[in-house]
């Protein structure tokens, strides 16, 4: 009886302490031709991470990148990664200055025309 007892408050234990799985599909991946963006502040510089469901595509890459630095605001625009992620699909990230949401949700658009609208927060 007593070990039965401790195996099952083992059991209970485990699985009260299991890492959560995610539920949310979009933790997992991106629809195609759709788009997230997420940015968090630290101080006067943001950084975005924008999940995008079009086929990695170097070309689109290198035309955010220089979009986003021939703004005026190469002395902060640092950190940028632009990877293959699951599916095949892109993700960019970045380090830019506050208040200019608008200039990277244009220059997301530009480079990725397939996605009806970039939509990443200002800060």
């Amino acid at each position: 009886m007593l070990a039965l007892l401790k195996a099952t408050i083992i059991a209970l234990i485990s699985a009260s302490t299991a890492l959560p799985t995610s539920t949310n599909p979009q933790t997992r991946s991106i629809a195609p031709n759709a788009q997230s963006c997420t940015a968090k502040s630290c101080g006067p510089i943001v950084h975005y991470k924008i999940n995008i469901g079009i086929p990695y595509n170097e070309d689109s890459c290198d035309a955010v990148s220089n979009k986003l630095y021939s703004n005026g605001a190469e002395q902060v625009f640092s950190s940028y990664m632009c990877d293959q992620i699951e599916e095949g699909f892109t993700e960019v990230k970045f380090n830019y200055l506050m208040n200019k949401a608008g200039k990277i949700n244009e220059a997301m658009g530009r480079a990725f025309p397939e996605v009806n609208g970039f939509n990443c927060p200002d800060y």
